[in-house]
């Protein structure tokens, strides 16, 4: 996924994400906010266990 620099920008200013400004005006977007952004959970797995009792069940999966 690629966010224009113009996009970030405009986000900051409306409270959209949450930056960090530098003493040299560089803008600094934490880790936690990037994956807020794009959806990642942090120390959450997701997983599915099926199990079939004989091979002629494989089809009711």
């Amino acid at each position: 996924m690629q966010i224009h620099l113009t996009t970030l920008r405009t986000w900051d200013r409306e409270g959209k994400i949450r930056c960090v400004r530098m003493q040299n005006n560089f803008l600094r977007i934490p880790e936690s906010e990037i994956n807020r952004i794009l959806g990642i959970k942090k120390g959450r797995i997701s997983c599915i266990y099926a199990r079939v009792s004989s091979n002629g069940q494989k089809e009711d999966l």
